[in-house]
């Protein structure tokens, strides 16, 4: 999109002399992917995790949906199997039948602009009974 501004610079006897500014405006639309969750531990009974998240900032989109990882805290999140996808209305979820072990546990928020950073990671051991 162009601006053109005429100005009468200067007026002779001859005529008048213009002058003319053009001003180029460009849009740049910055995609912001949402904010991570921040996700809580609501209570671990035998070997069930249930868990509670709260939505960050959506950024340019509203939030479609979460996803959870989880690994073992000795694993990579690089070869991380465990994702579980949630709508974007959903705000706790519970994981059961976990075997014995300490695992690591975080999120994601995602909009039509892409996905959150990792939210913060949740540490959380299932002892053996």
């Amino acid at each position: 999109m162009q601006t053109t501004t005429l100005t009468k610079a200067h007026t002779t006897s001859t005529g008048t002399i213009s002058t003319s500014t053009v001003w180029e405006q460009s849009t740049h639309l910055t995609t912001v992917p949402p904010d991570p969750p921040v996700v809580g531990l609501k209570e671990v009974i035998d070997n069930t995790i249930s868990l509670f998240w709260t939505p960050g900032f959506e950024g340019n989109s509203p939030i479609t949906g979460f996803y959870l990882e989880y690994k073992a805290a000795n694993a990579s999140w690089d070869y991380t199997k465990a994702i579980v996808d949630f709508s974007s209305n959903e705000t706790d979820a519970t994981i059961i039948e976990i075997n014995p072990s300490t695992y690591n546990i975080r999120m994601f928020a995602k909009n039509s602009m892409g996905t959150s950073k990792a939210s913060n990671v949740l540490i959380v051991t299932i002892k053996d009974r």
